[in-house]
């Protein structure tokens, strides 16, 4: 059942979906604090890719709160738009981390047919997003970001790496993801003050946490 979540007014200024918006900054505040604690520099590409998911994952979900749900109602359905395009550029991102992480285990022109087919994949699914203003597209992106490309070089990692630990982490992370997307999907809301978009919220926050987590096992792995 969809839940639709009223607006509130605090000293004069609507905020819509209030919840969903504070629930979104929660996200957005945990990859902020990822952010910070992964190293400025890093000779270690992956951690260097982690770093930049953590921060355009945070604008995505901070931008989405504020704009894309609080205020959407001055300002129009197109904002929502640049929310959506970060989101794409920070699993994007996210997929390269577990390209270059998987790198010594990749034979032949495997790597750079990933690192080439990750750009084809943003590009694509963003030009779809633009010209039709359709979420779908974004879901679709996401979807195969995190729970297949995500999950199957996770899962080669864990067979191939002695250290299983950071693996594990992003094994977790997928499955956190995969359910706070079928919460969304299913619309599997509680009422109207903690509808399926919150449920999906707090499964996302969990996989951020997951996924700081394994960003730190891999530092301890690598080194800096």
């Amino acid at each position: 059942m969809e839940y639709l979540q009223p607006s509130i007014t605090i000293l004069g200024l609507r905020i819509d979906e209030p919840v969903t918006s504070f629930t979104d900054l929660i996200v957005a505040g945990i990859c902020l604090y990822a952010f910070f604690q992964l190293p400025a520099k890093s000779s270690q590409k992956t951690l260097v890719y982690f770093k930049w998911y953590f921060l355009t994952m945070c604008i995505a979900t901070a931008f989405g709160g504020v704009v894309g749900h609080a205020f959407l109602y001055a300002l129009g359905f197109s904002w929502k738009l640049p929310g959506w395009l970060i989101s794409m550029i920070s699993i994007t991102v996210l997929e390269r981390a577990m390209i270059a992480y998987s790198k010594p285990y990749l034979t032949g022109n495997w790597f750079k047919f990933f690192s080439v087919f990750n750009f084809v994949e943003l590009i694509t699914f963003a030009g779809l997003a633009y010209y039709f203003l359709d979420f779908r597209f974004v879901e679709v992106h996401s979807g195969y970001g995190l729970v297949v490309f995500v999950l199957a070089f996770s899962l080669y990692n864990l067979k191939h790496r002695k250290d299983k630990t950071a693996a594990r982490y992003l094994l977790t992370a997928v499955a956190f993801a995969a359910l706070g997307g079928l919460a969304f999907m299913l619309k599997l809301g509680i009422s109207q003050w903690f509808n399926h978009l919150d449920v999906s919220h707090v499964f996302l926050s969990g996989a951020a946490i997951l996924f700081y987590k394994a960003s730190q096992a891999m530092r301890k792995e690598l080194g800096r």
